[in-house]
C-alpha cells in the first residue's frame, strides 16, 4: 500500500519567565474618557486609575508553565501578528486540521499469464485421470455400456498406449466400440499483474491557528504581591492572558487559569491508496485435437478418430468395425481471452495533529480586577 509522510507547519515557542522582558519602555498612559483624552504623566499599570481597561493584576504562574501570554486563537486571515503591549511571537501553532482522502486511481490488470489448458474430468480416487470413454452405441444414441480410458495426470499428450482394450468385444449384446467421447475441457491457473498506486495528496489545512505574544513589561498598583500588574490582550485577542506548557495538559485545578485551549505543531499524514490486487483469470476459452489409434504406434494408418472438445463442449465420434481402441494424442491449443477482477485502490490513513502545547487563559467572561 502506497502511503506518504509528512509533517507540516511545525513550530516550536521559545520559553520565558513566568513575567516577559520588555522590548519597549514605559510609554505615556493616554485613556479616553467622556470628556475627551485624558494626558497621565507616568507609565500605564495598575497603580493608574485611569488604566483599568488597559491593565489588570494577574497571579503568579503555576509551576511548570510558561507566561502570561496574549493568545490569538481564530482563523489565520484575521490574526493580526504580535505588536503593541505585547510584540514577541513565542510560539504558532494551529488546530481543527482538514485534509481530503487520497485520490485513487482505478486498479486494472493485465491480460492473464501461464494459464492451463486441460480436461475437466475428476481424477478418480487412485489417482487415474479417464478423460476418453468408449461406447455401444452411435453418437446421439442412447448407450448401454461404457469402456473407460485413462491417461496420465501429468500427460504432455504425446503418444500414449497403456491400458487398452481389445476390438471385436460385445457389450449388452452390442458391438462394445461404436463410438469414443473426450470430456469437455478446462482453463485454470494463471494471473495477471496489477496496476501501481501513486495516490495524489491534497495539502493539509488548519481551520485555526493560534500565536502566543510576550513582550510586556510588568507594572506597579497590585496590593497581592503574588499578583504581578500586566497589559489586557486587546483586539482579537482572546480577552484573558494565558500560560503555556508543552504537551497535552489539563488545566491547573486552581486559580483563574482555567480555560484550555490546545494547538499543534504538526500533522502526521498516513493517508494513502491500498494496493491493486487481481484475483484468479476467468472467462478463458481453449480446445484441443485428440486422436485415437488402433495400435500402440500412433501410426496414421491406424487413426480411428480426430475430435475437438473445447472448453465448453465435449467432443464424440463414431467408430467403425468395433475396432482395438490402444494409442491416444493429444494437442492442447494455447487459451484465448479470460480476464483477472481488479481490487483495491481505495483511500486509506488520516491526518492526525501531533506534538500538542496548551494553553490555559483567563477565562474571558472573569471579572478583571
Amino acid at each position: 500500500m502506497k502511503k506518504a509522510t509528512m509533517q507540516v507547519q511545525r513550530r516550536r515557542f521559545t520559553a520565558i519567565g513566568p513575567v516577559a522582558l520588555a522590548l519597549a519602555g514605559s510609554a505615556a498612559c493616554n485613556a479616553i474618557s467622556g470628556a475627551g483624552s485624558i494626558a497621565f504623566d507616568g507609565p500605564c499599570d495598575c497603580s493608574n486609575p485611569i488604566c483599568t481597561s488597559t491593565h489588570t493584576c494577574v497571579e503568579t504562574v503555576p509551576m511548570g508553565w510558561t507566561g502570561p501570554f496574549a493568545l490569538y486563537d481564530g482563523p489565520a486571515a484575521q490574526n493580526p501578528g504580535c505588536g503593541g503591549y505585547f510584540p514577541m511571537s513565542v510560539y504558532k501553532g494551529q488546530r481543527d486540521i482538514s485534509a481530503p482522502d487520497a485520490g485513487c486511481s482505478p486498479c486494472t490488470c493485465d491480460e492473464p499469464v501461464g494459464q492451463k489448458c486441460w480436461f475437466s474430468t475428476v481424477p478418480h480416487l487412485d489417482g487415474t485421470l479417464y478423460p476418453i470413454t468408449v461406447q455401444n452405441a452411435p453418437c446421439n444414441d442412447a448407450e448401454t455400456g461404457t469402456t473407460i480410458v485413462d491417461v496420465p495426470l501429468d500427460w504432455d499428450g504425446s503418444c500414449y498406449a497403456l491400458n487398452y482394450t481389445p476390438g471385436g468385444m460385445d457389450c449388452s449384446e452390442q458391438p462394445c466400440h461404436q463410438r469414443v467421447t473426450v470430456d469437455r475441457l478446462q482453463v485454470s491457473g494463471g494471473s495477471c499483474t496489477a496496476s501501481t498506486q501513486a495516490p495524489i495528496l491534497q495539502p493539509v489545512a488548519w481551520d485555526t491557528v493560534g500565536e502566543a505574544c510576550a513582550g510586556a513589561m510588568p507594572g506597579a498598583g497590585c496590593a497581592n504581591m503574588d499578583e504581578t500588574c500586566l497589559p489586557i490582550p486587546q483586539g482579537p485577542f482572546h480577552a484573558g492572558l494565558c500560560i503555556m506548557q508543552e504537551g497535552e495538559k489539563s488545566c491547573p485545578t486552581t486559580g483563574v487559569f482555567s480555560e484550555q485551549h490546545i494547538f499543534y505543531d504538526a500533522a502526521m499524514d498516513t493517508r494513502g491508496c491500498s494496493s491493486c490486487t487481481c484475483g484468479a483469470p476467468m472467462g478463458g476459452t481453449c480446445s484441443a485435437t485428440v486422436t485415437m489409434y488402433s495400435d500402440a504406434m500412433c501410426t496414421m494408418n491406424n487413426l480411428l478418430a480426430t475430435l475437438h472438445p473445447t472448453s465448453t463442449d465435449e467432443a464424440c465420434a463414431d467408430l467403425t468395425g468395433n475396432p482395438r481402441t490402444q494409442g491416444r494424442t493429444a494437442a492442447f491449443d494455447p487459451v484465448s481471452g479470460g480476464a483477472c477482477p481488479p481490487s483495491g485502490g481505495q483511500p486509506t490513513g488520516t491526518t492526525t495533529p501531533v506534538d500538542p502545547t496548551t494553553f490555559c487563559c483567563i477565562p474571558q467572561g472573569l471579572p478583571r480586577p
